[in-house]
């Protein structure tokens, strides 16, 4: 069987080895801040709770760590990942919901592993509001995919999810709230008493609600700032150059924006179909961990696209739940024209991680 440079490069011990120093690179040349270095430290535990996914549950069938490789080169390539945003805390959350939860596959009784998933999804939307908005959906693998879901696991996952807010609720009317600097929390964090905690609850539902609310007043759903510059275009006489001139910055900000979604979205959409159309060789409780990760992508994705305005927050989210989907097509296809498309999207992974400017 034909080894091309993809393959060698998956089964490679010193790939992570590899990725990790471009990753210290990429920090140091983007320069050190406290920020910095905190949104680094959320990334490698990132990528080593990907690891251990794929180490107990066996994602990649073969010794490989192409899964945290994957993830790594993606938080290189994207500079959202490089300075602190409460946005990452979700990210974590979520990772470490998705830990928990895929580890209550190997247990008879999976009570503690459940109560972990949902807890620390609960902990992520304190960050995130509507990141509990995904809690159905692993709900959902755990009972339909997964199939480890009993009475006493579905009682401890809303003990899980509660239990951060009930500590929260009380937390947020004491004097200590006030001594937090509000620029390392959420904005609905950052209000006073009940304004704070009515907020956070709105939050939660807004992705729901605002579009519903936006219908009845006669507006767009979608409206954005995009629809506001087409505005302006016309108001100009659509002459063209004075517009750019005018939002330089912020047509620099949305090009990198779209250059960083279409790269991952040219990488992980084969990678969803080939898992599709190949997942009967992997045994049923990978496949099971895979439709469930496939599962958060299909929302998320699908979220992305009806709110763009959401991309700081959904963007980082989807990153993380592609990465194990586009190691696995990377890993386990053999033939010209995927190698091909291994190289060419590591020249775009060049040309993605010298564009100037954070997004």
């Amino acid at each position: 069987m034909t080894r091309r440079l993809q393959n060698k490069i998956s089964e490679s011990v010193l790939t992570l080895y590899v990725v990790a120093a471009f990753t210290l690179v990429a920090w140091t040349l983007r320069g050190w801040t406290l920020s910095s270095g905190i949104a680094l430290a959320v990334v490698v535990v990132v990528a080593y709770l990907l690891m251990e996914m794929d180490a107990i549950g066996g994602l990649l069938r073969i010794r490989s760590r192409m899964i945290p490789s994957v993830w790594l080169m993606l938080a290189i390539a994207f500079t959202a990942f490089h300075a602190y945003s409460p946005i990452l805390l979700s990210v974590l959350g979520l990772a470490l919901s998705f830990y928990f939860l895929f580890r209550t596959e190997s247990e008879r009784e999976p009570v503690g592993y459940t109560f972990r998933s949902t807890l620390y999804l609960s902990l992520g939307s304190l960050a995130w509001p509507p990141l509990l908005l995904l809690l159905p959906l692993l709900l959902w693998s755990q009972i339909v995919f997964l199939r480890t879901m009993t009475l006493r696991s579905l009682c401890a996952s809303l003990l899980g999810l509660l239990l951060p807010y009930i500590f929260w609720s009380a937390w947020v009317f004491s004097p200590l709230a006030e001594m937090i600097p509000t620029n390392w929390l959420p904005t609905t964090l950052g209000a006073a008493g009940d304004e704070r905690f009515l907020a956070h609850l709105q939050a939660i539902i807004a992705p729901l609600a605002e579009p519903i609310r936006a219908a009845s007043a006669g507006e767009s759903p979608l409206a954005d700032d995009w629809q506001n510059l087409y505005k302006e275009y016309g108001a100009a006489g659509y002459a063209l150059r004075p517009l750019v001139a005018a939002h330089s910055d912020w047509l620099h900000a949305r090009t990198l924006q779209l250059a960083s979604a279409a790269y991952l979205f040219l990488m992980a959409f084969p990678a969803y179909i080939h898992y599709l159309r190949n997942s009967y060789d992997d045994k049923i409780s990978v496949r099971m961990q895979f439709y469930s990760l496939m599962l958060v992508q299909t929302v998320l994705a699908l979220w992305l696209l009806l709110s763009p305005t959401s991309w700081h927050s959904l963007f980082p989210l989807l990153v993380l739940v592609s990465a194990p989907g586009i190691a696995h097509l990377f890993t386990f296809t053999r033939t010209w024209l995927t190698n091909a498309w291994f190289i060419f999207c590591l020249i775009m992974w060049a040309i993605l991680c010298v564009l100037p400017g954070p997004l």
